[in-house]
């Protein structure tokens, strides 16, 4: 069954001026949805275990699934990243059911050494996925589909976060991205964008220029969707409505 969740980054603004995410869950319940993902840049590094149990608290009194979103890379410097295990601890603590990291730097050569690595990590209870971001450095589609090629072939329980506007800032094509990577796609991050004077600029789905709708047809059916931009309530509202009335 298809969930649908929110981003906390919706609420940037307040939790840039040190509003806590906790403070969010009942605001997120409010609208509906059946996911919250977290953003850990969010979370104080002095009260982290602390802020990641009232958080699982909060969500599972109003029956709310988490994600956990990490604003960090797989693969950084031709290696998987040293904190990894950190961050799925932290997650397992959280009670999240997903965690999200960005894709990074593919090393030359995927080695026996990284699958072992690779297997030990997918033993945590949760799902690992990662995802296109908007750096170009970071975002090779050859990349990431070389990579889950490698995951298919050794039997590796990772999977691929397709966020749909993010591919427009690295200039790649994205129903090219769909042909490539659908198959190994079981999350998607939900934003639009709107090119002004030749700047593009992130928007609700409902603002911008890219057909989601159309879109989300090329993938496998009841996909998990969480809205991920900075909006208002309006703005969450309206694309809840809008993806709800595309189900019907």
């Amino acid at each position: 069954m298809r969930r649908l969740g929110i981003n906390t980054i919706a609420f940037k603004e307040a939790l840039s001026q040190g509003r806590k995410q906790v403070e969010l869950i009942p605001l997120i319940a409010a609208l509906g949805v059946e996911v919250v993902e977290i953003r850990r840049e969010f979370l104080a590094e002095s009260c982290l275990e602390g802020e990641l149990s009232d958080l699982a608290i909060a969500a599972n009194s109003r029956d709310l699934t988490l994600f956990y979103s990490i604003n960090d890379e797989m693969f950084q410097a031709g290696r998987l990243n040293q904190k990894l295990d950190d961050y799925l601890n932290e997650a397992v603590l959280l009670g999240a059911k997903r965690i999200k990291f960005n894709f990074g730097s593919l090393p030359d050569k995927l080695t026996e050494t990284c699958l072992v690595d690779l297997k030990r990590l997918t033993k945590f209870p949760l799902k690992i996925n990662v995802e296109n971001n908007q750096t170009r450095e970071h975002c090779h589609l050859e990349d990431i589909k070389h990579f889950f090629d490698f995951c298919q072939q050794r039997a590796l329980e990772i999977g691929f976060c397709f966020d749909l506007a993010n591919w427009l800032w690295t200039g790649t094509s994205v129903t090219e991205a769909i042909n490539r990577l659908a198959p190994y796609t079981d999350y998607i991050h939900l934003k639009n964008y709107r090119d002004e004077a030749g700047e593009l600029v992130v928007t609700n789905l409902a603002a911008g220029e890219l057909p989601w709708q159309s879109l989300l047809t090329e993938f496998k059916a009841n996909i998990d969707l969480t809205l991920e931009y900075n909006g208002t309530k309006e703005m969450l509202e309206e694309d809840l409505r809008l993806i709800r009335d595309d189900e019907k």
